[in-house]
Protein backbone atom coordinates (compact mmCIF):
# COMPACT_ATOMS: atom_id res chain seq x y z
CA UNK A 1 0.00 0.00 0.00
CA UNK A 2 3.06 2.36 0.20
CA UNK A 3 2.03 4.11 -3.31
CA UNK A 4 -1.77 4.58 -2.04
CA UNK A 5 -0.36 6.41 1.32
CA UNK A 6 2.24 8.39 -0.78
CA UNK A 7 0.20 9.17 -3.73
CA UNK A 8 -3.64 8.98 -2.76
CA UNK A 9 -3.22 10.53 0.95
CA UNK A 10 0.39 12.21 0.99
CA UNK A 11 0.75 10.58 4.55
CA UNK A 12 4.65 11.05 3.90
CA UNK A 13 4.60 14.70 3.86
CA UNK A 14 1.38 15.95 5.99
CA UNK A 15 1.19 18.86 7.16
CA UNK A 16 0.26 20.05 10.66
CA UNK A 17 -1.70 23.24 11.41
CA UNK A 18 -2.92 24.72 14.88
CA UNK A 19 -7.02 25.35 14.79
CA UNK A 20 -7.23 26.21 18.27
CA UNK A 21 -6.03 25.70 21.67
CA UNK A 22 -7.87 26.50 25.14
CA UNK A 23 -6.30 26.44 28.64
CA UNK A 24 -9.35 26.10 31.56
CA UNK A 25 -6.64 25.29 34.46
CA UNK A 26 -4.94 21.72 34.46
CA UNK A 27 -7.20 21.12 31.27
CA UNK A 28 -5.29 22.02 27.74
CA UNK A 29 -7.65 21.34 24.75
CA UNK A 30 -5.72 21.40 21.14
CA UNK A 31 -7.40 20.75 17.86
CA UNK A 32 -5.31 20.74 14.98
CA UNK A 33 -5.38 20.06 11.22
CA UNK A 34 -3.22 17.52 9.48
CA UNK A 35 -3.62 18.10 5.53
CA UNK A 36 -2.46 15.75 3.20
CA UNK A 37 -3.15 14.90 -0.97
CA UNK A 38 -6.59 15.07 -2.85
CA UNK A 39 -8.35 17.36 -0.02
CA UNK A 40 -7.80 14.89 2.47
CA UNK A 41 -7.01 15.91 5.96
CA UNK A 42 -7.73 14.37 9.88
CA UNK A 43 -8.93 16.54 12.22
CA UNK A 44 -7.55 15.86 16.03
CA UNK A 45 -8.75 16.82 19.43
CA UNK A 46 -6.51 16.26 21.73
CA UNK A 47 -6.90 16.84 25.85
CA UNK A 48 -4.47 16.62 28.30
CA UNK A 49 -5.53 16.94 32.08
CA UNK A 50 -2.22 17.97 34.62
CA UNK A 51 -2.65 16.25 37.96
CA UNK A 52 -0.81 18.11 40.75
CA UNK A 53 1.43 14.77 41.31
CA UNK A 54 2.89 15.90 37.22
CA UNK A 55 0.65 12.80 36.18
CA UNK A 56 -1.11 13.90 32.55
CA UNK A 57 -3.72 12.54 30.79
CA UNK A 58 -4.55 12.45 27.24
CA UNK A 59 -7.31 11.60 25.01
CA UNK A 60 -7.24 11.62 21.58
CA UNK A 61 -9.95 12.20 18.96
CA UNK A 62 -9.00 11.79 14.87
CA UNK A 63 -11.35 12.23 12.25
CA UNK A 64 -10.45 11.70 8.80
CA UNK A 65 -12.27 14.21 5.79
CA UNK A 66 -11.73 14.56 2.62
CA UNK A 67 -13.25 13.05 -1.07
CA UNK A 68 -13.39 9.43 -1.79
CA UNK A 69 -10.15 9.12 -3.54
CA UNK A 70 -8.39 10.18 0.19
CA UNK A 71 -11.21 8.69 2.39
CA UNK A 72 -10.79 4.80 0.36
CA UNK A 73 -7.14 4.26 1.02
CA UNK A 74 -7.48 0.61 2.18
CA UNK A 75 -5.58 1.43 5.85
CA UNK A 76 -3.56 3.58 7.36
CA UNK A 77 0.28 2.65 7.63
CA UNK A 78 -0.21 3.56 12.05
CA UNK A 79 -2.30 5.63 14.04
CA UNK A 80 0.04 6.85 16.87
CA UNK A 81 2.02 10.00 18.23
CA UNK A 82 5.83 10.61 18.26
CA UNK A 83 8.13 12.70 20.47
CA UNK A 84 12.00 13.35 21.00
CA UNK A 85 13.76 12.86 23.73
CA UNK A 86 16.93 13.77 24.80
CA UNK A 87 19.46 11.25 24.22
CA UNK A 88 20.55 10.44 27.89
CA UNK A 89 16.81 8.98 27.95
CA UNK A 90 17.99 6.00 26.31
CA UNK A 91 16.51 2.70 28.09
CA UNK A 92 13.00 1.67 26.93
CA UNK A 93 11.26 -0.83 29.77
CA UNK A 94 8.07 -2.15 29.01
CA UNK A 95 5.53 -4.57 29.81
CA UNK A 96 3.78 -6.47 26.83
CA UNK A 97 5.04 -8.30 24.06
CA UNK A 98 8.68 -9.28 23.92
CA UNK A 99 11.83 -9.68 24.21
CA UNK A 100 12.24 -9.24 20.64
CA UNK A 101 10.82 -6.90 18.12
CA UNK A 102 7.36 -8.08 17.10
CA UNK A 103 4.34 -6.81 14.53
CA UNK A 104 0.06 -7.56 14.99
CA UNK A 105 0.86 -10.70 12.03
CA UNK A 106 4.35 -11.52 13.77
CA UNK A 107 3.81 -11.80 16.58
CA UNK A 108 2.80 -15.67 18.14
CA UNK A 109 6.61 -16.40 19.06
CA UNK A 110 6.26 -13.56 21.54
CA UNK A 111 5.35 -13.78 24.90
CA UNK A 112 3.95 -11.03 28.01
CA UNK A 113 6.48 -10.14 30.21
CA UNK A 114 8.28 -6.84 31.82
CA UNK A 115 11.77 -6.37 29.27
CA UNK A 116 13.99 -3.97 29.08
CA UNK A 117 16.41 -2.51 26.57
CA UNK A 118 18.60 0.69 25.72
CA UNK A 119 18.09 2.17 21.90
CA UNK A 120 20.96 0.95 20.86
CA UNK A 121 19.54 -2.90 21.52
CA UNK A 122 16.46 -1.92 19.59
CA UNK A 123 18.27 -1.55 16.47
CA UNK A 124 18.00 -3.99 13.84
CA UNK A 125 20.63 -3.68 11.14
CA UNK A 126 18.81 -4.96 7.69
CA UNK A 127 20.34 -4.90 4.75
CA UNK A 128 17.70 -2.36 3.20
CA UNK A 129 16.67 0.66 5.91
CA UNK A 130 13.08 -0.56 7.05
CA UNK A 131 11.16 0.35 9.97
CA UNK A 132 12.32 -1.83 12.47
CA UNK A 133 11.92 -1.98 16.58
CA UNK A 134 7.80 -2.31 17.51
CA UNK A 135 6.81 -4.14 20.25
CA UNK A 136 2.87 -5.23 20.73
CA UNK A 137 0.25 -5.33 23.87
CA UNK A 138 1.96 -2.63 25.58
CA UNK A 139 0.12 -2.21 28.74
CA UNK A 140 2.76 0.22 29.87
CA UNK A 141 6.32 1.53 28.92
CA UNK A 142 8.75 3.72 30.56
CA UNK A 143 11.84 5.64 28.88
CA UNK A 144 14.50 6.70 31.34
CA UNK A 145 17.94 7.72 31.86
CA UNK A 146 20.93 5.82 33.35
CA UNK A 147 19.72 7.41 37.00
CA UNK A 148 16.25 6.08 36.54
CA UNK A 149 14.62 9.52 35.67
CA UNK A 150 12.05 9.70 32.63
CA UNK A 151 8.58 9.37 31.60
CA UNK A 152 6.09 6.27 31.83
CA UNK A 153 3.22 6.00 29.57
CA UNK A 154 -0.22 3.91 30.68
CA UNK A 155 -2.53 2.89 27.88
CA UNK A 156 -6.33 2.53 28.95
CA UNK A 157 -5.83 -0.25 25.75
CA UNK A 158 -3.19 -1.90 24.52
CA UNK A 159 -0.16 0.24 23.10
CA UNK A 160 2.57 -0.44 20.64
CA UNK A 161 6.05 1.77 21.14
CA UNK A 162 9.05 1.47 19.80
CA UNK A 163 12.24 3.78 20.26
CA UNK A 164 15.03 4.83 17.72
CA UNK A 165 18.24 7.00 16.96
CA UNK A 166 17.13 7.51 13.11
CA UNK A 167 15.06 9.75 12.13
CA UNK A 168 11.64 8.46 9.79
CA UNK A 169 12.78 10.63 7.03
CA UNK A 170 16.49 9.26 7.33
CA UNK A 171 14.88 5.99 7.58
CA UNK A 172 13.04 6.20 4.68
CA UNK A 173 15.31 7.81 2.49
CA UNK A 174 18.32 5.31 3.17
CA UNK A 175 19.07 2.95 0.80
CA UNK A 176 22.29 1.47 2.87
CA UNK A 177 23.09 1.08 6.03
CA UNK A 178 25.62 3.81 5.94
CA UNK A 179 22.86 6.22 4.65
CA UNK A 180 21.49 6.22 8.34
CA UNK A 181 23.17 9.19 10.49
CA UNK A 182 22.23 9.24 14.53
CA UNK A 183 20.37 12.08 15.10
CA UNK A 184 20.70 14.07 18.16
CA UNK A 185 17.60 13.29 19.81
CA UNK A 186 15.64 9.89 20.34
CA UNK A 187 12.57 9.30 18.76
CA UNK A 188 9.81 7.40 21.21
CA UNK A 189 7.11 6.32 19.02
CA UNK A 190 3.63 5.56 21.23
CA UNK A 191 1.32 3.87 18.43
CA UNK A 192 -2.27 2.62 19.08
CA UNK A 193 -2.09 0.48 15.89
CA UNK A 194 -0.19 -0.28 13.29
CA UNK A 195 0.26 -2.24 10.05
CA UNK A 196 1.89 -5.71 10.49
CA UNK A 197 4.82 -6.32 8.22
CA UNK A 198 2.27 -8.26 5.82
CA UNK A 199 0.38 -5.30 6.12
CA UNK A 200 -2.75 -7.25 7.79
Amino acid sequence: YEGIWRSRAGLDKLEHKLISLEIEGAKITAKHEISGNNNGRFITKSVMIIAKDGQISFDYDIKPEGNKKFMNIPSLPKIGTQCELPKSIDNMTWYGKGPYHNYTDRSRSSFIGTFSKTVDEMYINYPYPQEYGNRTEIRWVSMTDQNGVGIKVNGSVPLEASVRNYSDENIEKAKHTYELKKANVNFFNIDYAQCGVGND
